[in-house]
């Protein structure tokens, strides 16, 4: 599973990992680490909320569905939300994420506004 930090801890990361000495194979591994997570945006999210919207409640009486809801928000751990959100990446993953990518970059990304810069960098270089 990837780790997504904030902008602001990666920020304070780097801030510690330039006081540590450079030439330490941890450090660089480190410092690497934490230069990728720029390159990743987060896609979505999972709230107990959600979870909880996929629970029948026609078993409870309707006067009692919020406070049903609560309770059960209340129970469901971090490491159970941990869990479900590592399998509905999983899940993406493996059932429609590389289609669905295929499908908005072609329809949202104007290629030929790169491929155009591509080729005047190809230019400049030459």
């Amino acid at each position: 599973m990837a780790i997504v930090l904030e902008d602001s801890h990666v920020e304070t990361l780097k801030s510690i990992l330039r006081k540590l000495p450079q030439d330490n194979d941890d450090v660089i591994r480190m410092t690497s680490i934490i230069d990728m997570q720029s390159e990743y945006f987060p896609l979505t999210s999972v709230h107990r909320e959600d979870v909880v919207e996929t629970i029948p409640t026609d078993h409870i009486p309707a006067e009692q569905i919020n406070d049903y809801e609560k309770f059960v928000m209340s129970r469901i751990t971090d490491d159970q939300m941990e869990m479900i959100a590592d399998r509905l990446t999983t899940a993406y993953l493996d059932n429609g994420y590389w289609e669905d990518l295929d499908i908005i970059v072609e329809d949202h990304l104007e290629l030929g506004d790169i491929d155009g810069d591509w080729e005047d960098l190809e230019e400049m270089e030459a």
